[in-house]
């Protein structure tokens, strides 16, 4: 009985959180917009709803500094995840968070990919390995080494440059994005390094 009495109170609470994110929400709060949001989308609370969780995401996109719902609407744009796959859509959501202040580094590393593989836009090696290499020093995206180094062995949008493309991937692998300690092995295998010249 104690333990029903306690899980009623925190619904209640819950329930008391929900309305007061809803009155922050009507007085702009972007962010109150953006866990309402987060709250259809996972079902809490309230039955689940996708189309719902998007009003709420586009509302507080509006909001150029809300970049955790722009975020999560290039991601579903992106995927497909709960509504149609559409690139133009995804490109929007994500140019709006990459390119205001302050950048947004995961989703200029998204724009990376769609230039990279032309969705989307156009494809474009050129403009994908000039953005990869502006990540370069962001320890939060490791695959953006990865990327890169994979232009520089290739040639893609850069010239080709094998020493260059083993210590991205060596940066890399070291971050744990396993992808690059396959092709650093496959690299120095095939630039004539041996395995116990390894950083690993």
């Amino acid at each position: 009985m104690k333990f029903e009495l306690e899980i009623m109170s925190l619904m209640s609470l819950e329930l008391s959180n929900l309305e007061e994110l809803r009155e922050r929400a009507e007085q702009g709060d972007s962010c109150a917009k953006f866990e309402i949001g987060e709250i259809y989308y996972e079902g809490k609370l309230v039955e689940k709803n996708i189309q719902t969780a998007v009003e709420w995401f586009e509302k507080a996109a509006d909001d150029y500094k809300e970049k955790f719902s722009q975020m999560k609407l290039g991601r579903m744009y992106e995927i497909g995840d709960g509504v149609e796959q559409d690139y133009l859509k995804a490109i929007k959501y994500y140019e709006r968070a990459a390119f205001t202040s302050p950048l947004q580094y995961e989703a200029l590393y998204r724009l990376a990919l769609f230039y990279l593989n032309g969705y989307g836009y156009e494809q474009n090696y050129e403009y994908a390995a000039s953005m990869f290499e502006v990540l370069l020093n962001d320890e939060y995206i490791p695959e953006a080494k990865y990327q890169y180094g994979r232009c520089l062995e290739n040639g893609t949008g850069v010239d080709k440059d094998l020493d260059q493309a083993l210590y991205w991937y060596e940066r890399a692998a070291k971050e744990g994005v396993e992808e690059a300690k396959e092709a650093c092995e496959r690299l120095k295998k095939g630039i004539g390094l041996d395995d116990k010249n390894s950083k690993f």
